[in-house]
């Protein structure tokens, strides 16, 4: 058998990671009773023949029970769909070096994987070293944010130009408005809330998931998802793109959604855009019925 370089288990499932070539892994995903749910499949991390390394920070369960796995490049991997034979996708849902920078004050800063609670990466930060040192630091937070690139940021990093058509030096501002715009980017939202949607969904469908308040979560995620998709369809409005926001509200979710994207129609005076949205509303409520 190939060698096993990484093992971890939760109540339910042991997962391992294997050496398959010189610079290729593979994993096996099982229950404790021998059962495969994956056999031997890649697994999208490579032994660097520069860096000597371990390629493995940190592999652990989340809190809702999904594999994850974080390599030297500080991305944070969830394993999605893994209980579908042939189905099983890594979604890179952090990229933990991105993260740090926003927080942190300095450079050379790293971070220690330690778990994925909910939306929430937990680490430690290391500062000079590649591993944690004694005393050890108290463990910081990351939230979720998928790494996802957007053209309104490229569109966000030109220069403004003054009335001679010379470049004006703000970068400064231009800093600003990326910070801004990642953080409240509706296409990196609504990817992020999908994303983890169907993982607690999956969780929740093979009560692999501990949670209470789980159902709770997954009805916020549902909010969260149709509140970005609406910033979408109000910038597909404003740009007078009425073929895009009609596609963007047949993917809203809850009526109420659907009332506002009228509402939003209405107001910049879209009759067609209004029409078609009505009867959308109109054949779900038959549906329903």
């Amino acid at each position: 058998m190939a060698p096993v370089v990484a093992c971890i288990h939760s109540e339910k499932y042991l997962f391992t990671v294997t050496l398959t070539s010189s610079s290729n892994f593979s994993f096996n995903l099982q229950d404790l009773d021998g059962k495969y749910y994956q056999r031997n499949e890649y697994l999208p991390i490579q032994l660097s023949s520069i860096n000597k390394k371990h390629p493995i920070k940190g592999i652990f369960f989340s809190s809702d029970g999904d594999p994850c796995i974080v390599g030297q490049d500080n991305y944070l991997l969830v394993l999605s769909r893994w209980r579908d034979p042939l189905q099983a996708t890594w979604i890179p849902l952090l990229d933990a070096n991105e993260g740090i920078k926003r927080i942190s004050a300095g450079d050379n800063v790293n971070c220690w994987p330690l778990g994925l609670f909910k939306d929430q990466f937990n680490f430690v930060a290391i500062r000079g070293s590649e591993y944690p040192t004694f005393p050890l630091a108290l463990p910081a937070e990351l939230p979720v944010k998928l790494p996802v690139s957007s053209n309104k940021q490229d569109k966000k990093k030109k220069k403004k130009t003054d009335e001679l058509g010379e470049e004006l030096d703000d970068d400064q501002d231009n800093d600003k408005a990326d910070e801004e715009d990642d953080v409240n980017d509706p296409e990196e939202e609504v990817v992020r809330y999908t994303a983890l949607g169907e993982l607690l969904n999956d969780a929740i469908s093979n009560d692999d998931v501990l949670d209470e308040t789980a159902e709770e979560r997954l009805k916020e995620l549902s909010i969260k998802y149709d509140s970005a998709l609406l910033k979408q369809f109000i910038e597909s409005c404003n740009d007078s793109n009425l073929r895009d926001a009609f596609y963007l509200a047949t993917k809203l979710r809850d009526d109420r959604a659907l009332m506002a994207a009228t509402k939003v129609a209405e107001r910049l005076e879209y009759v067609s855009l209004v029409n078609k949205i009505n009867k959308l509303r109109e054949a779900r409520m038959f549906d329903d019925e």
